[in-house]
């Protein structure tokens, strides 16, 4: 078979933007809270990618009542959990390593020097608070 015939699975990296949008009797707040995530997609070309990412990221989303709420304070209370969009999506290209899922190009000035501005502390790292919290709750 000649070259021009096979395809190749390429890998992608997608980071994706998720709200929490909360609806109060028919008004929904401004202000939302976000979560990016970042999933691995496996496809021939980038528009493959996008769409099965669009696919995935679509049935993600979800509404529920908040019952509790909406009881307390009289009111219809709905959450919804939202696919905003694909904020980035990268080739992970021969370059990079196997377990190498982000890559990001910045300028900073003098990073090292502005080190602790710009690391936080280990303590400070969602995954070391997530641990420490499970761990005091059990």
């Amino acid at each position: 078979m000649s070259s021009s015939n096979t395809t190749e699975i390429k890998r992608y990296a997608a980071k994706l933007l998720f709200q929490w949008r909360i609806e109060t009797d028919g008004v929904s707040d401004k202000m939302r809270t976000c979560e990016e995530q970042i999933i691995i997609i496996e496809a021939e070309t980038p528009f493959e990618a996008i769409k099965k990412v669009k696919k995935r990221a679509k049935g993600q989303e979800f509404r529920k009542k908040n019952s509790k709420y909406s009881k307390k304070h009289n009111c219809i209370c709905i959450v919804f959990y939202e696919f905003v969009g694909i904020q980035e999506l990268l080739f992970l290209d021969n370059y990079m390593d196997e377990d190498e899922v982000w890559y990001d190009v910045k300028k900073y000035l003098t990073p090292r020097e502005r080190k602790d501005s710009l690391i936080p502390k280990e303590q400070d790292l969602f995954a070391v608070i997530e641990f420490r919290e499970k761990r005091q709750s059990s």
